[in-house]
């Protein structure tokens, strides 16, 4: 990555190539809890299941249903990025991974369970090792909320985590804020956190890989 010398990467003590570590657990700061209610408090039942090939995601379709607000077509925009990012890490892909986001040596980025990554060179090597040490992963979303304000959009959702790691398979779920940047008419990654939830916080997920 243009000849640069990276600091190593510190991760979980025990588990550095994974891309979710159990043994560490923290609560998303003030900023998910204010933006994004719907992570907290599950949706009314009126709220359909993600659909089979749909990356996990649950869009709201514009319908005459009270109350249900209209997407908007660069909320849409957000929200397909979005989606190729986890498609990038469901396929092990860098180069695709590479894509989404903003290379640039300010931004940011927290695994679950690890410690801060700051710089564009620094991540991709944390996805590298990611890669490297995950046999296969699968992570269906739910409750994703999107917001714009001028230039900067971020989403907020659950994921919900099944990765397999050697001969064996460990699930999870993390609540998880993407920021998204546009420029030059695209939007681009430039901070995700990811933060895992106790078992006890949040149902288990019925996502497993197959």
């Amino acid at each position: 990555m243009r000849g640069t010398v990276r600091p190593q990467i510190k991760g979980s003590n025990s588990e550095p190539g994974r891309y979710f570590s159990l043994n560490f657990f923290l609560f998303l700061e003030k900023f998910l809890s204010e933006r994004c209610p719907s992570t907290r408090n599950p949706p009314d039942e009126s709220t359909p299941n993600p659909r089979p090939g749909s990356g996990g995601i649950d869009i709201r379709k514009p319908t005459a249903r009270k109350g249900l607000r209209l997407t908007s077509d660069h909320e849409l925009q957000v929200l397909e990025v979005n989606k190729r990012f986890y498609a990038a890490l469901e396929a092990l892909d860098l180069p695709q991974m590479s894509e989404v986001w903003l290379h640039e040596d300010w931004v940011k980025c927290v695994h679950p369970g690890w410690g801060l990554i700051v710089g564009w060179d620094n991540i991709f090597e944390s996805w590298e090792r990611i890669f490297r040490h995950t046999r296969e992963i699968r992570i269906q979303l739910s409750y994703v909320t999107v917001k714009i304000e001028g230039l900067l959009a971020w989403v907020c959702c659950l994921e919900n985590i099944s990765n397999r790691f050697g001969e064996g398979i460990e699930t999870a779920q993390a609540f998880s804020t993407n920021l998204f940047m546009q420029q030059d008419g695209s939007w681009l990654l430039i901070h995700h956190h990811a933060s895992l939830t106790p078992p006890s916080n949040v149902q288990p997920s019925a996502a497993t890989i197959q």
